[in-house]
């Protein structure tokens, strides 16, 4: 039997953790948006922007934690590192087609 030995009371961060959650979601979010535009041949109804601006505020949030997160004194930041990266990149494309929209 094996004991383990913990030399540090850190605990992964919470904003970190809610920050992947908050990206899932968007990913989520935006599957099902993409599969109900494909659906509908390209044509989707109004639902397919709600999704997608949705996502976008999920994302947005998400970003915003993940980098409040760094702030948390003796925490573990894997999960916030992952998280704002996740975070970020999605924020950065769905940026990008808004502004492909727009212009």
């Amino acid at each position: 039997m094996s004991n383990k030995v913990k030399f540090s009371d850190r605990h992964t961060s919470l904003g970190g953790v809610l920050s992947v959650i908050l990206g899932s979601i968007t990913i989520l979010l935006s599957i099902v948006a993409i599969a109900i535009s494909y659906a509908h041949g390209g044509q989707g109804p109004l639902v397919v922007g709600a999704l997608g601006i949705a996502a976008f505020l999920f994302d947005l949030c998400g970003l915003v934690i993940g980098l409040v997160s760094f702030k948390e004194q003796d925490k573990y930041y894997t999960t916030s590192v992952v998280g704002t990266l996740m975070c970020g990149v999605l924020f950065v494309l769905f940026f990008s087609i808004l502004m492909m929209g727009l212009f």
